[in-house]
């Protein structure tokens, strides 16, 4: 008797790994209802995340962490063990509908993008507690984003103009759209193939995106918007994305695993790392335990310094220490020196 898909994913960890990326990749900022969590959330235990999204290291010894399937924001020690949370769902004050990224403003001070509720909300971490001080309404409302002078640059797509990126300032105003990359096809797919990761920083004073579904990494010029240099990342696992119709788009899933960009980090003037998932979406396999990829590429030319699969996936990096999240055996985020 042929067994189904889920029961083929063999133990709890990879069960959770299948569901997780179905519903990250055909969502593509569409809500789907949240899972429950029904393990312990006490103070000083490892929270039971559903679908980590993006963290934030606040020292040596603080990660704040949001979870798509959680409307909180959450603080953790360096074993990622949980200190506290704020927030909960709904669209007033304090209130989340579809949490995101974070970017870090300064020291003591994280902003989380939240979509539907187009806003950037700022959130204080002081030791152990979190604050939530006030928000901003974002237009656009972005799906990643990174503070540059002062300055927010969003990840936006613009069908129409076929602009990845867009000059936010300090009020939540567009200044003007950027980062041309033109694709052939529908509206709809067009905007798919637009969606980017955005990194500023670094001791860099342009802008990197990099394409969650095709792989490829840009350096831009913000004043200009010129195009300085485009990679595409080697060995990634793109998902064959094709029109059905005037707003349907198919995804072909690969059996040796699927690649999505997740994060573009500028980690000096001379060096941007580049983080991707890998999912399965078919009969488990041996491999099916690599679920990142870490790119490291001369930021000054796009040149591909390395490429390596990992068992974990780099969520941030700051000074000698990275965010990093695993799996297997459970689902974990912590922070580690740099490797």
């Amino acid at each position: 008797m042929k067994r189904t898909l889920l029961a083929s994913l063999r133990g709890t960890a990879q069960r959770r790994r299948f569901l997780r990326a179905i519903v990250g990749v055909i969502a593509c900022g569409t809500s789907l209802p949240i899972a429950v969590h029904a393990q312990s959330e006490r103070p000083g235990t490892i929270p039971p995340w559903g679908r980590v999204g993006d963290a934030k290291i606040m020292g040596p010894d603080r990660l704040v962490v949001v979870d798509e399937q959680d409307q909180r924001v959450w603080l953790l020690d360096a074993e990622g063990r949980l200190i506290m949370t704020v927030g909960r769902a709904g669209a007033g004050p304090s209130e989340f509908r579809e949490l995101g990224r974070v970017l870090r403003m300064d020291d003591s001070t994280v902003g989380v993008l939240d979509r539907p509720n187009a806003r950037l909300t700022r959130v204080r971490v002081r030791r152990d507690t979190l604050f939530v001080i006030g928000s901003v309404r974002f237009d656009p409302a972005g799906h990643d984003a990174c503070i540059r002078d002062r300055a927010t640059m969003v990840a936006q797509p613009d069908v129409e103009a076929s602009t990845q990126l867009a000059h936010v300032n300090s009020d939540g105003v567009l200044q003007r759209a950027f980062g041309r990359v033109a694709f052939e096809g529908t509206p709809n797919l067009r905007k798919r193939l637009l969606y980017t990761a955005v990194g500023c920083g670094g001791g860099a004073t342009d802008v990197f995106s990099g394409s969650w579904h095709a792989g490829e990494v840009f350096r831009w010029r913000v004043e200009t918007g010129e195009l300085v240099w485009r990679t595409q990342l080697p060995g990634f696992r793109t998902i064959a994305l094709s029109a059905t119709s005037a707003t349907g788009v198919r995804l072909g899933w690969r059996p040796d695993g699927n690649s999505q960009l997740t994060h573009v980090i500028p980690l000096s003037a001379d060096t941007l790392l580049v983080s991707a998932m890998i999912f399965w979406t078919g009969e488990a396999q041996d491999t099916a335990t690599l679920i990142g990829s870490r790119y490291l590429l001369n930021a000054r030319t796009g040149q591909v310094l390395s490429a390596q699969d990992a068992t974990e996936r780099v969520l941030d990096v700051r000074g000698a220490y990275e965010a990093v999240y695993a799996e297997d055996p459970e689902p974990k985020v912590w922070i580690r020196r740099r490797r």
